[in-house]
């Protein structure tokens, strides 16, 4: 197993403890964004790739939608606890110029913990997810390493966003959003990494009274 993967293993496992740490840390308040337990939103993304992707593509444009479901129980740690749904589309954009498009297509399950700041609207959010990514590569047949056509690859995503969230007048949840954001492929011959940021809007249903 190589290094990286060793870390990438670490990082999975210290992420449940960073979670429940942080609920400590910080002073508990009630944050706007525990009143909504379904999210969903859009986000626009743009990512700059490392490694041996960074010889191919100089950086990607993408739109996604998302969904989040948070946990309706009033219990310490798990009441700020969710579990988020991802799909999203991106074009990354050439610097190789037998390359004519690559774009990539991604689905996402994830997992993510809210920490609201003391008497603010603002929180933070961490987020890990693991899903597939699916690339449609078209060359101009100069490209023997990659060939063109339809690729399937894993994908894991790690983020932190910064949530802004107001109450509209219907007792919803409205949430702006800004996330760096670090993502892993692991193929075969190769690890892809893209790293960039998230900006997104988002609108969380009210609670039902009970």
């Amino acid at each position: 197993m190589s290094i990286l993967c060793k870390k990438i293993l670490r990082s999975l496992l210290l992420y449940p403890l960073f979670f429940i740490s942080s609920h400590f840390c910080f002073a508990e308040t009630q944050s706007q964004t525990s009143n909504s337990i379904i999210t969903v939103g859009g986000n626009i993304t743009n990512q700059y790739p490392a490694g041996d992707m960074a010889s191919f593509a100089d950086y990607s444009l993408g739109l996604g939608l998302s969904a989040q479901f948070r946990l309706p129980v009033d219990l310490p740690v798990l009441d700020n606890l969710g579990f988020s749904a991802r799909g999203q589309w991106q074009m990354l954009l050439p610097s190789d110029s037998r390359i004519s498009h690559l774009y990539t297509t991604s689905l996402t399950a994830g997992i993510y913990y809210v920490i609201p700041f003391k008497n603010t609207q603002v929180s933070l959010q961490p987020e890990i997810g693991y899903g597939i990514a699916v690339h449609s590569l078209k060359t101009t047949g100069g490209l023997p390493e990659y060939p063109e056509g339809t690729y399937l690859d894993q994908m894991i995503e790690f983020a932190v966003s910064a949530v802004y969230s107001a109450s509209t007048q219907n007792n919803g949840i409205v949430n702006f959003s800004f996330a760096p954001v670090y993502t892993l492929m692991p193929e075969q011959n190769a690890l892809i990494h893209l790293i960039g940021f998230r900006i997104g809007f988002s609108y969380g249903f009210p609670r039902s009274s009970k």
